[in-house]
């Protein structure tokens, strides 16, 4: 048996159904909106910062290498069309290890490469002798 209040809460939810979603909407999507935006300004900036501050402490970090030895201004270096890759690192010990990756199958054209990285190496005011370059290819076992 339903009671006269039930009935009265049941006439009222029926009238005003449409409108009682609705408002139960307009609360969600404002707090689905409250949690975006404090979402995006308190937790992502920190994230992007601390992300900004790593990649500064490297720029700084490479800054200084490259004032030890001026091929690390100029590395790593990347180019098929003049046939090599060429890298240069900061071992643990401080020495500047040179690898240079000769983009051939063919030991014929080994020369050419090698004499390539050194006019690299010239054309950015390095002397070449400076350096012990390492050569490899990737399908080449002696080089």
């Amino acid at each position: 048996m339903e009671t006269k209040q039930n009935s009265k809460f049941k006439d009222f939810y029926y009238k005003y159904q449409n409108q009682i979603i609705l408002i139960l909407l307009v609360i969600a999507g404002a707090v689905i909106i409250g949690f975006l935006s404090f979402l995006f300004t308190n937790v992502i900036p920190k994230e992007r910062s601390e992300r900004e501050l790593a990649e500064m402490a490297i720029d700084d970090q490479q800054k200084a290498y490259a004032e030890k030895d001026p091929i690390l201004k100029v590395t790593p270096y990347s180019s098929y069309s003049d046939g090599f890759n060429l890298y240069a690192y900061v071992e643990e010990d401080d020495n500047i290890t040179t690898r240079a990756q000769l983009i051939t199958c063919e030991k014929s054209e080994v020369p050419e490469l090698k004499s390539r990285v050194e006019d690299y190496l010239k054309k950015n005011n390095l002397d070449p002798n400076k350096y012990t370059i390492e050569y490899f290819s990737s399908c080449l076992d002696e080089i």
